[in-house]
């Protein structure tokens, strides 16, 4: 269905009260921001092109509609009338990080102070953390899943970051195996390219990658084609140290810990990596020192 049939359905829903307008399209979906029946606050409702694009149908609906952390963006409910299947979602106001590290015209990250950044940082360890500890992968964690509260107030700091699009999440303890490639590439960690054999250390891989984009304000691999960026990731390149400059007077002292945490989170070897509570407390030790 086109854009015209699906809001045309949306608005007919017994659950919804009132579209009040488009927030973005994807290759799947549409987001609308809506009001409705039950929830005071505005919401945003993904509406999905096809049935089987759905997150979470089944047994994984349960434990996707089951989570709840300030800092992921919470489904409120999984709606299937028909031929129209829709997501509703907790309202974030303030776009994507993708969008507001690389596409505003006001280049306010550009602005942001790197103990900012890293308490955006925080915010992204602290949901991986508790999904982890919940049993349950990611697979695509990217600044474009990472969504600010509200927008961003110059001056202000930023706001709140949470976590989004459980498309991909898939509990581990019920699967012998993983599928291979799921996810976005650049973020990828090599045993996801490279095999079905992964866990919750391919998130904390992708938290590397992403991180080191929120603080360099760098496309990660910008440069290379997909083939070129397969072999990149799978010959252990990564990012480099060079682009953390960009963050600004800290400290070489403090700038050599930024590069350790990231370094720990992207290690070849999954079985060294930190944990995700572990990366938040490193993550947390950095914030304070640069507070102080």
């Amino acid at each position: 269905m086109d854009h015209s049939e699906l809001l045309e359905k949306l608005q007919q829903s017994e659950r919804i009260q009132e579209v009040h307008e488009l927030l973005g399209t994807g290759s799947f979906s549409y987001v609308f921001c809506c009001h409705v029946v039950g929830i005071e606050d505005q919401v945003a409702v993904k509406v999905l092109k096809q049935k089987d694009m759905l997150p979470g149908r089944g047994r994984e609906a349960e434990f996707i509609q089951g989570l709840r952390h300030p800092n992921l963006v919470n489904v409120l409910g999984i709606v299937e009338e028909g031929t129209l299947h829709y997501v509703i979602l907790e309202l974030c106001t303030g776009g994507s990080l993708q969008d507001v590290i690389h596409e505003q015209e006001e280049d306010l990250w550009a602005e942001m102070p790197a103990v900012e950044r890293l308490r955006a940082g925080y915010d992204i360890a602290s949901a991986l953390d508790y999904i982890h500890q919940q049993e349950i992968l990611h697979r695509d964690i990217k600044s474009g899943n990472a969504f600010l509260h509200t927008p961003i107030v110059p001056g202000c700091g930023c706001p709140t970051v949470k976590v989004g699009d459980m498309g991909f999440a898939r509990p581990v303890s019920e699967f012998s195996g993983m599928t291979q490639g799921v996810g976005t590439l650049r973020y990828m960690a090599p045993e996801v390219l490279s095999s079905g054999d992964y866990g919750v250390s391919a998130d904390i891989f992708s938290f590397g990658i992403l991180l080191h984009e929120m603080l360099s304000g760098s496309i990660p691999f910008s440069s290379k084609n997909e083939a070129a960026l397969c072999l990149a990731i799978m010959g252990g390149q990564r990012p480099p140290f060079e682009e953390l400059l960009e963050i600004g007077h800290i400290g070489e002292e403090r700038l050599h810990q930024a590069w350790s945490i990231l370094q720990a989170c992207w290690a070849e070897d999954p079985d060294t990596r930190p944990t995700a509570g572990q990366v938040a407390e490193m993550i947390q030790e950095l914030h304070s020192s640069l507070c102080r």
